[in-house]
C-alpha cells in the first residue's frame, strides 16, 4: 500500500510558505502556545485508494487560527484576518505540485466557542 505521508509533507511545505503563518505542522497537538499563532495544522481524517494501485487519496482538515486578543477590532478583526488567510490557504493547498494534487471541499468554523482563539478548518481532498 502506498503511504499518504509524502503527500502530507508536500501539502505542509506548500502551506508553510503562506504569508502570515507562525507555525505549520502535521497533527493538532495539545498545548499550542500563544506564540504559535497564527497556526496551520494538517489533520488527515480519511485515507483511501486513489483509483489505481499507485495513488492514494486523503481528506485533510487544514486547521488555522489566530488569537482573539491580537486584533484591535476584536472578533470582527479576527474574522477579517482569518478569511483573508483562508483564501491564501485554499490557493496554496490547491496549486498542484509534482506528485500530488488536491481540491477544495469546504470550510468549517468553531462557531465562536473558544474564548481566546478563533479556529477554522479548510477541508481538502489530496491525491498523490
Amino acid at each position: 500500500m502506498i503511504s499518504v505521508w509524502p503527500v502530507l509533507e508536500k501539502l505542509k511545505t506548500a502551506l508553510a510558505a503562506v504569508d502570515g503563518v507562525a507555525t505549520c505542522k502535521i497533527g493538532l497537538e495539545q498545548g499550542i502556545a500563544h506564540e504559535d499563532y497564527p497556526i496551520i495544522r494538517l489533520v488527515p481524517t480519511e485515507m483511501r485508494e486513489g483509483g489505481n494501485f499507485t495513488r492514494r487519496k486523503a481528506t485533510v482538515l487544514i486547521y488555522f487560527g489566530a488569537a482573539v486578543d491580537e486584533s484591535k477590532d476584536g472578533l470582527e478583526g479576527v474574522y477579517q484576518t482569518l478569511l483573508a488567510l483562508e483564501e491564501k490557504i485554499i490557493d496554496a493547498a490547491t496549486a498542484p505540485g509534482p506528485g500530488w494534487r488536491s481540491k477544495y471541499l469546504d470550510t468549517i468554523t468553531d462557531e465562536d466557542r473558544l474564548e481566546l482563539y478563533k479556529l477554522m478548518a479548510v477541508r481538502v481532498e489530496v491525491e498523490g
